[in-house]
């Protein structure tokens, strides 16, 4: 057997073959994409010494200004394909400021082109000649051909496919052997290049998928709107897909600014699939790049880049929902594919507006959700027909009633359910606006019956939906159903695992349903996701004050204050008036700061109930939950089952205000 001979480059398991532009590991291929293909040669040319970032940045986009995090992204997808983490890297090392470095011993090695072969010849002498024979194992593709006489095909030749003609001279098989060849290229290319790398190695369909939040490459705050809109828009997408488990939002956005590990993050979350994105903005160019990967088997299974115009944004993410739907090998009903690329506007306008309105009302403080509802105005001002817009104009009416209690309940519930009518009417499907009109049927109406029906509709139209099964469990929690109110809180939980909101909401069940303990147990794993938290804080205080930890009580009470915004000074002054006179002193100063407040700002008057309730004070506590009836506090639909209250229960006035709450 004689040839020309070009050369390879091995380390460790693997062979880079620069002619042919592909890797293999122990014989098997190893996708890779164009520029992590690039990227790797770079480094391993230059074996032991340091790449700077600039150096690789240029030659990797000789023509294009890039960010140094494109490079990052490619960095870390190729140390995937290897198989190593960034901790303890056996191939690439990061020299910090300066770049990266190729560690691992690289040896150069002819690689012997064949230009004969006899019939005679065997797979031994192939495989002596430098060159491997394919095997079938993991996911390696299977491409050993047996042609006439024994004769197989080796894994380079069938790779490539044009050396295969060559090699197959025997006269009395040539016609055949041409044949055999044709057909072997086509499917060791078809297999190779285009079914294996891009979908699960056991054929099955994927489902289950977290979306992580897309880096905003740019850097550019005044464009993080996007970067989480396109985020959040694929999540509500991909959500629309029955049979699909879609780790929701506020789970997903807890990676937000993290390095990422696909594997490890599919691992904490349960999810066979993870999708990662970035977002950069040129001028009026919105570039979206994605990546599908396959953790289960390490394989990856999609990417993308796509440069368009910003006005095409809404096109664009019909196609990566489109694209992502494919990969996972998903099958689709005409109605499941309508849905998943469902357009609520056909305004860029407006729906650019849309994701700015949900990007601040996303920050969930006062200041954030007014200015969201300038946006979301804006949409609908652009389009009075987007029923999303609606939607969302309702969410931010509720956090601004409750739980900011940042605006009177009459005015923010009304404004709530007057948005939320009007999705509804422009779109009776949206899952968001049903769930949002419990709300405001629960707390404001305090029409159970009808809350029910719009928890229930709601899941119906998306299963997955994690606060409508949040919500729904207040329902049984305070008609006194403890355990049925904490199915729905686990189930929302299980649907929604890192969110803190949901993980207090399992706290309350506990502790609503006086399983003190349990409540405590809970509410100390919600402050581990977010330790500043002040509502975790808050309720984790009332458990230990139900359980008679007094000191621990209020010294939880004393963080969630200070986290919700009290000064110093007035943390000081009910600490020592705790102090000074116990439970009774730190009711009454909290009772004084409370008025105080209330001479610049909404504060419930069922707060200040409860305060006078632990006081022992029952003529205030009724006076004041009179006022707290009037006023439609969001809070009363709690009054049957607070144990603040307790030592009201046997009083003729709390029954009559519990009839009056459809609550008796």
């Amino acid at each position: 057997m004689s040839g020309s001979a070009s050369h390879l480059y091995e380390f460790g398991p693997f062979r880079l073959d620069l002619e042919e532009r592909y890797l293999a590991r122990n014989g098997c291929f190893v996708p890779l994409t164009p520029k992590a293909f690039e990227l790797l040669v770079a480094l391993v040319r230059k074996n032991g010494g340091v790449v700077g970032k600039d150096e690789l940045m240029k030659e990797l986009w000789p023509d294009s200004f890039v960010e140094e995090g494109n490079l990052t992204q490619h960095v870390f997808a190729l140390r995937r394909a290897l198989g190593e983490h960034h901790r303890d890297p056996q191939f690439i090392e990061t020299v910090a400021r300066r770049g990266y470095r190729f560690k691992a011993e690289v040896n150069r090695v002819r690689k012997m082109v064949p230009t004969e072969m006899s019939e005679s010849t065997t797979p031994t002498q192939i495989v002596a000649e430098g060159l491997s024979v394919v095997e079938t194992a993991g996911n390696c593709v299977s491409v050993e051909q047996q042609l006439g006489d024994g004769i197989s095909v080796p894994r380079a030749w069938a790779q490539t496919g044009r050396e295969l003609a060559l090699h197959l001279k025997r006269p009395k098989l040539r016609w055949l052997a041409s044949v055999v060849a044709v057909v072997t290229i086509a499917i060791v290319f078809v297999k190779a290049f285009i079914i294996q790398p891009h979908l699960p190695a056991t054929g099955e369909s994927i489902d289950s998928i977290a979306v992580l939040p897309f880096v905003n490459t740019n850097g550019d705050p005044n464009i993080e709107y996007l970067s989480d809109g396109v985020t959040e828009s694929t999540i509500n997408n991909l959500s629309q897909i029955t049979g699909l488990r879609v780790v929701p939002r506020s789970t997903a956005f807890r990676y937000k600014g993290n390095r990422i590990d696909p594997q490890a993050v599919a691992r904490e979350l349960g999810v066979r699939a993870v999708l990662t994105g970035e977002v950069s903005k040129r001028e009026d160019t919105l570039i979206i790049r994605t990546e599908l990967i396959d953790a289960a088997h390490d394989a990856h299974l999609w990417s993308a880049q796509y440069n368009r115009n910003l006005s095409d944004l809404l096109a664009m993410q019909d196609d990566i929902s489109r694209e992502i739907s494919v990969k996972l090998r998903l099958r689709l009903t005409g109605d499941g594919q309508e849905r998943l690329i469902k357009r609520h506007t056909g305004s860029a306008a407006a729906y650019q507006l849309y994701l700015k309105g949900r990007y601040f009302w996303n920050k969930r403080n006062e200041e954030g959700v007014r200015k969201g509802i300038e946006y979301l105005q804006q949409a609908i001002d652009t389009d009075p027909l987007y029923a999303l817009a609606y939607s969302g104009l309702a969410d931010s009416y509720i956090v601004l009633g409750a739980p900011l209690n940042a605006v009177p309940p009459k005015e923010a519930f009304s404004k709530a359910k007057a948005a939320a009518l009007k999705a509804l009417e422009i779109d009776e499907t949206l899952a968001e606006a049903h769930a949002t009109l419990g709300v405001v049927k629960q707390r404001f109406d305090w029409d159970l019956e009808g809350a029910a029906e719009e928890f229930r509709r709601a899941i119906e139209l998306n299963p997955s939906y994690a606060t409508a099964h949040q919500w729904y469990s207040i329902n049984f929690e305070v008609i006194g159903q403890p355990d049925a109110a904490l199915v729905e809180a686990q189930r929302a939980y299980e649907l929604d695992p890192l969110s803190i909101i949901i993980n207090a909401r399992v706290g309350h069940s506990y502790y609503f349903g006086r399983r003190y303990d349990q409540a405590i147990e809970q509410y100390k794993k919600t402050l581990e996701l977010d330790p500043n938290f002040a509502i975790a804080h808050s309720r984790l205080g009332w458990a230990y004050l139900q359980k008679g930890l007094q000191r621990d009580a209020v010294e939880e009470f004393l963080k969630g204050n200070a986290l919700a915004g009290e000064t110093p000074e007035a943390v000081a002054e009910l600490r020592q008036a705790f102090l000074r006179s116990g439970m009774q002193g730190y009711w009454r100063k909290s009772l004084e700061s409370e008025q105080r407040k209330a001479k610049h700002r909404y504060v419930s008057a069922y707060d200040i109930a409860v305060l006078y309730a632990c006081l022992g004070d029952k003529e205030q506590a009724f006076n004041w939950l009179d006022k707290a009836y009037e006023e439609r506090s969001s809070s009363l639909v709690y009054l049957k089952v607070e144990p603040s209250f307790d030592s009201l229960r046997q009083d003729p006035r709390l029954v009559d205000l519990l009839r009056h709450l459809n609550l008796a």
